[in-house]
């Protein structure tokens, strides 16, 4: 007599190679997904930092006062609002303005710390690791 279907050691070696790649997959998604939260804080970063470089080329300082900057930053969902910086800026890699992640919906990362710097780049502290490319 022939049985049709599966066998439970079958079905147990289908089970343990799906856990398999989910416990590949899964991290790789969560680091993907928070890296592309990350660019909405990038994106208010890029803005406050022309705002900085505009008021620095007509005041010849930058300013620590959000309200004294031309830049709009709509709502952020991720992050909070950016934080302007006054720093003696001579056209290096000082700090223009810091931009802090709040904690929703951040599994493994924690509230990390992006900073603008004059040259345009941006470094990434704090938190319990920050997405991969800062």
């Amino acid at each position: 007599m022939r049985r049709e279907g599966f066998t439970l050691i079958e079905l147990l070696i289908v089970v343990i190679i799906i856990g398999i790649l989910a416990s590949i997959a899964v991290p790789q998604f969560f680091r993907v997904a928070e890296r592309a939260r990350a660019a909405e804080g990038v994106q208010a970063l890029g803005a406050v930092r022309r705002a900085q470089l505009r008021y620095y080329s007509e005041h010849g300082i930058t300013t620590a006062a959000a309200g004294d900057l031309d830049y709009d930053v709509p709502a952020l969902r991720y992050f909070s609002a950016p934080a302007p910086v006054a720093a003696t800026y001579t056209g290096g890699n000082e700090n223009l303005a810091t931009i802090t992640r709040n904690g929703i919906s951040n599994p493994g990362f924690g509230a990390y710390t992006l900073t603008v710097h004059g040259d345009g780049s941006i470094t990434c502290a704090g938190g319990t690791k920050c997405p991969a490319g800062f």
